[in-house]
């Protein structure tokens, strides 16, 4: 018999285990506690933890009711702290969870959401310090908190004057309390201290955004430190202008996003499952169910997807969330995730693997295209393997470049696209076509159009959001970070040179006075690839705003290729395309998809891509391509 045997949960009732920890002075005192069960129906007075696991391998001892446990050492660094700051029960899924049992697992996350709601605390214990700065700085959090760090880097356009006079008046007040403090909450070693939290393996963990959002209060820990959540997530948003804080910024837009979801949760306004699948790619679980599992809870349609089942297959509920989407209409913004993953899972092309998706197409800027119109439809045959949807064969892949290169910033990553290109594709320009004016054509791609106008009559807004753009699936998200100031600053003038050379070489043209326009023409810069790719990178910023351009280079990201069509159109598609495949509009859908026919007539997703001369409507009303069903298997 074990201690779960002891204390079973009857599965007709909201029941929990949880464990009361004997206090100690010391935290190497080794942890004893009685676990016990409670109904969640009496409102019982308890506190949960939000952590990581951590590795394994790595255990502490816990006593029980007279048994060992063998929890993880981060679990144990956690408990050691909690018991002398916390007189209430604890419950902990790795201790009140029998990990073993699949279905009690299954019975207990299904209810997850109310644990931690119900919860009177919430502790998130981030780790422990790793040197003395890492204290300090979280003696500023505890000490002077919410103002200091609030006013450090204000803008007028966060909060009313209220709020700022509020926060002035509070960091006048520490500034007399605290001087020492409030001194060194702008110091570059505690702001690097404070940047430094955020890559802690906590913020890498999916089951963190539903047990931080439903919780209120939320304490953070950091070894023996205890402070608000608020305050210190606040703190970590505000770090700007460290060379390390921007190279992360994907974790401080995670948190970004993590924040709203708190905030929207606390107005009782919940996304549906789609859209924190969609925004939650980098937070990573152990239990590839659990990238769907630790979810559910919080989804506003949480009822129209099946209950969390450990017993099922991580096929098998991937399908059946697919499936789902489909049922629900989502069946086109689901496909934008599909493609694009290297690796052959077993499941059908057409259902997302939620553990590796990409999409080119961040937040709202699915509304950027409009290739499939607006009107289409989609349905599973019977067995839920095929989908059958109407739309058009464009187009077939003839030539394909090399897969751009993680290792390449952006700038190397163009140049070499152009550069490669030019005799990949050459062949499939006119005969007389030069060799400059392949690789401008080449380079015009990067700098590609994009239509915002919401009343295109082809225009059908799939939106995963109301921001404008996600910066979460950007891959360049500082692109311009790579180059030095003075690099910018030489990138300009030779753009303005070559802008006022040929605006002086058309206007010498127009008077007549063509030895002055060849000599203006003589004098222009040369056009080497990675001056082709520095001009159409800076004409898009001097001619677009910040978020169209973070799209663009989105589509030059190492997941991605150029190809060229059989209509000699160029494109950027997933980068395992290959010769043979087909290019393909749906209708409904705003971006074409790249197929690969099979033999028994159905086809592959291979992903979805961006296609010269088909990105608006264009070949909707073109007779040359036959409207017929698309069966994808």
């Amino acid at each position: 018999m074990g201690i779960y045997d002891d204390l079973p949960l009857p599965s007709t009732e909201q029941t929990i285990r949880l464990l009361r920890l004997e206090p100690a002075e010391k935290r190497r005192v080794p942890l004893t506690g009685e676990l016990f069960v409670v109904s969640l129906e009496t409102n019982p007075e308890y506190a949960a933890v939000s952590y990581c696991w951590g590795s394994p391998t790595s255990t502490c001892p816990v006593t029980c009711n007279g048994f060992s446990l063998a929890v993880s050492k981060n679990l144990g660094l956690a408990l050691s702290s909690i018991r002398s700051l916390s007189s209430f029960p604890l419950w902990i899924d790795q201790i009140c969870i029998n990990q073993d049992d699949l279905r009690e697992r299954s019975a207990q996350v299904a209810f997850m959401r109310r644990i931690y709601s119900q919860a009177i605390e919430t502790f998130a214990y981030l780790g422990e310090p790793d040197s003395d700065i890492t204290n300090e700085a979280c003696e500023v959090i505890k000490k002077i908190s919410i103002p200091v760090l609030h006013m450090s880097h204000y803008q007028s356009d966060e909060s009313d004057l209220t709020t700022l006079l509020r926060a002035s008046v509070a960091t006048v007040k520490l500034a007399v309390q605290h001087p020492y403090l409030t001194k060194r909450a702008y110091d570059k070693d505690v702001r690097s201290a404070l940047s430094r939290l955020i890559e802690s393996t906590y913020f890498s963990r999916k089951w963190i955004i539903q047990e931080v959002v439903v919780s209120r209060p939320t304490f953070c820990l950091v070894g023996i430190h205890r402070f608000k959540w608020d305050p210190f997530i606040s703190a970590i948003l505000k770090q700007r202008g460290s060379a390390k804080f921007q190279t992360e910024a994907k974790i401080a837009i995670k948190l970004w996003w993590l924040c709203h979801l708190v905030i929207d949760f606390g107005h009782k306004r919940r996304s549906p499952l789609l859209t924190l699948l969609y925004y939650s790619p980098y937070f990573q679980a152990a239990d590839p169910r659990d990238y769907v599992f630790a979810l559910l809870g919080i989804a506003s349609d949480s009822d129209d997807f099946p209950k969390p089942n450990y017993e099922t297959a991580v096929e098998q509920v991937y399908h059946k969330i697919s499936s789902c989407f489909i049922q629900q209409g989502k069946g086109y913004l689901m496909l934008h995730l599909v493609g694009m993953r290297p690796t052959n899972n077993g499941l059908p092309s057409w259902v997302v693997d939620w553990r590796c998706f990409d999409t080119f197409y961040p937040g709202k800027h699915y509304a950027s295209f409009c290739a499939g119109g607006r009107d289409g439809r989609m349905e599973l045959t019977p067995d839920a393997l095929i989908i059958r949807a109407c739309g058009k064969i464009v187009d077939h892949i003839v030539a394909v470049g090399d897969p751009f290169k993680a290792e390449q910033n952006l700038w190397d990553r163009l140049a070499q696209y152009i550069d490669n290109c030019t005799d990949t594709f050459a062949e499939f320009y006119e005969g007389n076509t030069g060799h400059q004016a392949i690789q401008r054509d080449l380079a015009s791609l990067i700098s590609f159009d994009m239509r915002f106008d919401d009343r295109h009559p082809n225009r059908k807004l799939f939106t995963f959001n109301e921001d404008n753009c996600d910066l979460v699936r950007c891959w360049d998200l500082f692109a311009l970070d790579d180059a030095s100031l003075s690099q910018i600053w030489l990138m300009q003038g030779r753009y303005y040179l070559k802008n006022l050379q040929t605006g002086l070489s058309k206007t010498a043209h127009r008077i007549g006075v063509h030895s002055l326009s060849r000599l203006f023409q003589w004098i222009q810069p040369g056009e080497s690839p990675r001056l082709l790719a520095e001009f159409e990178v800076i004409r898009g910023v001097h001619n677009t705003n910040a978020e169209e351009n973070l799209l663009r280079w989105n589509f030059f990201k190492p997941t991605t290729r150029p190809v060229m069509t059989q209509s000699c159109r160029l494109g950027l598609a997933p980068a395992l395309t290959q010769k043979g495949d087909v290019v393909c509009v749906l209708f409904g859908a705003n971006a074409p998809f790249i197929l690969r026919p099979s033999n028994d007539g159905t086809y592959k997703i291979v992903g979805e891509a961006y296609v010269r001369d088909i990105m608006f409507g264009e070949t909707l009303k073109d007779d040359r391509y036959p409207v017929q069903e698309i069966l994808i298997s």
